[in-house]
């Protein structure tokens, strides 16, 4: 699997991702959902006029944010960024 770019944005008490590619979406939440931190997730959606996708990652907890960035992080194939406030 080639490198892809994730983009993550603390909202509260979930967090969405931005995922290049529908294929990197998929894999990267089935990924997401072996480890126990990821309770519930939200549908994958396409954005118009691009190759992305994001999805919403819900917890419980407003501090799931930093445990994701570290899980994304230990991931080779993905390229964890910061989505601009």
């Amino acid at each position: 699997m080639s490198d892809f770019r994730v983009w993550i944005r603390p909202l509260g008490s979930a967090c969405r991702m931005r995922v290049e590619g529908r294929k990197n979406a998929e894999w990267l939440l089935s990924r997401l959902c072996q480890y126990s931190i990821v309770p519930t997730f939200e549908p994958i959606r396409d954005e118009d006029g691009s190759s992305c996708c994001t999805f919403n990652v819900v917890s419980a907890s407003p501090q799931s944010c930093p445990t994701f960035d570290i899980l994304l992080a230990s991931i080779p194939e993905v390229k964890l960024m910061w989505d601009p406030a």
